[in-house]
């Protein structure tokens, strides 16, 4: 699209103005407040009912600046696909009555008007036709050279050169790097590198959930064994007493057949013989002291180590805690000076009292916003730099709780050892439970003895109590042995859970190596996509992401020129020509044109060639009025 003529009344400062330009690119010149940008505010008024800057017309004075009941028009012919039209637009003051009002007391009221080829049109017709053309953010994009790289916010720029230059499909870049990344083809299948990696690290965290549960329900496996287990003597003990208890039964018969008496006599004095040989072996058996000895030297080791491990964790909560506080206070100074505004009373000399000229004014600005972007940025490194740490010493401190609670385990089971063999040293033998037993079985047989002799009746009472404690006692080692099931059943179950936690452990390998690739690709990917992107410009490059100290990449959209960003350092000329060379690419991609407005072209020696026409407004000191110099 080009612009044929452009005529101006009672606009701003401009009274009235033609600019005809017949389709061709023109320079005009002026000295300061000559009216050069306000050409290019009525163009874009005429347009979009705002100024160059992008305000709309109820944040800047359309009217001449103290002007009252004047008309304020701009029209516009343009060309377009080859045909020819004209837009107009008025701004007139209306006074309308309202009843009980003075005549004094009245204020006019704003009415526009809207123009297409002559006729007079609504104003959802009149925008819905110029939309219709070419849309506003597209017009605004090829019409002013800072749009692009200096108004247009990051994420809106990013997203319009992908979407443009920047597609490339997941499995493209894969087989492009098959020695490196070749195995995501078939780890991804039908899904996206992104969505593989989503779902793997939800897999993942699964996984590590259900291998962090397998120890405790291990340790439940463990304590659902049974507490009373077989003895080694039980198997000749339950056959020893099943003998015993038909002994007796035999005794019961030969007592009442009156021949027991003389029986009786002759187990006195065996049980007398047994309980001085078990008395001699007793005495015998304790002679070694050594293994408590050792034992007791292993509980202080241990003990020692858990004094020296509780240090370590008490040290390791204190730096975690110094962080801590640390990082908070770093964060609520980030959050302060995020929420500090620039101050726009330093925008008044202290001298004169007069506002600084709007460049001045805007220096100042930007100088304030490159501070403060400066001082976020390095308060951001410290505390990315302390959370680094307090990973590290959580961590640490992770691993020394785990030991602590591992010592505190070992000393309770040396000190139960160390209990175990002290109860070993022996009582004197009658005290024991055998020496007791010896004895009491002897007063029993002295009992039975006397009573055979006195009561045939008491006699036999007495052997079947004997015989009912008997069969208690096969009772308890009947229920000891069935418990051995039980354990063989608790130990399969723990053999089941280890072997899960083999295959989980397998399964977490696979997937860390899988998230590895990915994220591998996604930094392969994003250097393709800069360099697919930067390769349409000529002039103009791009930053699209920021490699981060932890590896890690966040997205951006920096412009640059031979690497001095577009923001920051960049001079006038360059920026210049870096959106004219934005421009070109994107009106090429797009088929179309529009006018270029350059304003500030006399900083401006050379700039790019473009396919597109172009209005240069410049500085002339030695001219009050506008001048056009339209090109042949």
């Amino acid at each position: 699209m080009k612009l044929l003529h452009l005529t101006i009344t009672n606009f701003k400062g401009i009274r009235s103005f033609e600019l005809p330009l017949n389709g061709g690119s023109a320079i005009v010149s002026g000295t300061n407040g000559a009216g050069k940008t306000s050409l290019f505010d009525a163009y874009t008024w005429l347009l979009f009912g705002k100024d160059s800057a992008g305000r709309s017309e109820t944040n800047f004075e359309v009217k001449p600046f103290g002007s009252s009941g004047l008309t304020v028009e701009v029209v516009g012919k343009f060309e377009h696909d080859g045909k020819t039209f004209t837009l107009g637009k008025t701004l007139a003051e209306k006074f309308a009555k309202v009843n009980g009002e003075n005549e004094s007391d009245r204020k006019p009221k704003n009415e526009y008007t809207y123009f297409i080829d002559g006729v007079p049109k609504p104003k959802a017709q009149y925008t819905a036709y110029i939309a219709d053309i070419c849309p506003e953010e597209t017009f605004r994009l090829l019409s002013d050279p800072d749009y692009f790289a200096g108004k247009t916010d990051w994420r809106t720029r990013r997203k319009m050169l992908l979407d443009y230059f920047g597609s490339t499909s997941d499995r493209t870049i894969i087989r492009k790097h098959e020695n490196e990344i070749g195995e995501l083809i078939t780890l991804i299948g039908c899904k996206s590198v992104l969505d593989y990696k989503i779902m793997s690290q939800a897999e993942r965290k699964k996984v590590i959930a259900e291998l962090e549960g397998i120890p405790a329900r291990v340790d439940e496996a463990e304590k659902a064994k049974p507490t009373e287990m077989p003895r080694p003597d039980d198997g000749a003990k339950l056959g020893l007493l099943n003998m015993r208890k038909k002994t007796l039964e035999q005794q019961i018969s030969d007592i009442e057949n009156g021949v027991e008496i003389a029986r009786q006599r002759g187990v006195i004095a065996e049980l007398q013989a047994d309980f001085a040989t078990e008395k001699a072996q007793y005495s015998n058996q304790f002679s070694d002291r050594t293994e408590l000895t050792k034992a007791n030297e292993k509980c202080y080791a241990i003990r020692n180590a858990l004094l020296d491990m509780e240090l370590k964790v008490k040290d390791a909560e204190g730096q975690e805690a110094a962080l801590q506080k640390q990082r908070e206070t770093l964060l609520a100074a980030y959050y302060r000076m995020k929420a500090e505004a620039f101050d726009e009373t330093s925008t008044v000399c202290p001298t004169c009292g007069r506002e600084y000229p709007e460049e001045k004014k805007e220096e100042l600005r930007q100088t304030f916003h490159r501070r403060k972007a400066a001082e976020l940025e390095k308060n951001q490194r410290q505390r990315l730099t302390i959370r680094d740490r307090q990973l590290d010493i959580g961590r640490q401190l992770e691993e020394w709780r785990q030991a602590h609670e591992g010592l505190q385990k070992d000393a309770a089971k040396a000190i139960e050892e160390v209990s175990r063999l002290k109860e070993q040293v022996p009582p004197p033998f009658d005290d024991t439970d055998n020496g007791k037993a010896l004895k009491a079985k002897m007063e029993r047989e002295q009992e039975t003895l006397l009573a055979m002799t006195n009561d045939k009746g008491h006699q036999i009472a007495a052997i079947q109590q004997e015989i009912s404690g008997i069969d208690a006692e096969i009772k308890d080692i009947n229920t000891r042995l069935a418990a051995e099931g039980q354990v063989a059943q608790q130990n399969r179950r723990i053999a089941q859970l280890k072997a899960q936690a083999k295959e989980l452990g397998k399964r977490r390998a696979e997937l860390e190596h899988g998230i590895e690739l990915a994220e591998r690709f996604e930094q392969i990917k994003l250097t393709e996509i800069e360099e697919s992107v930067n390769g349409r410009f000529a002039y103009a490059k791009f930053k699209l992401f920021n490699r981060q100290i932890n590896g890690g990449v966040a997205e951006c959209c920096e412009v640059t020129v031979n690497g001095i960003p577009y923001t920051t350092n960049l001079n006038t000329a360059a920026k210049a020509n870096a959106g004219l060379d934005i421009i070109n690419v994107i009106s090429r991609e797009m088929g179309m044109t529009a006018p270029i407005w350059l304003d500030g072209a006399e900083s401006v020696v050379k700039y790019l060639p473009v396919e597109a026409q172009t209005i240069q407004l410049a500085v002339d000191g030695g001219s009050e009025d506008l001048r056009i110099y339209v090109e042949e």
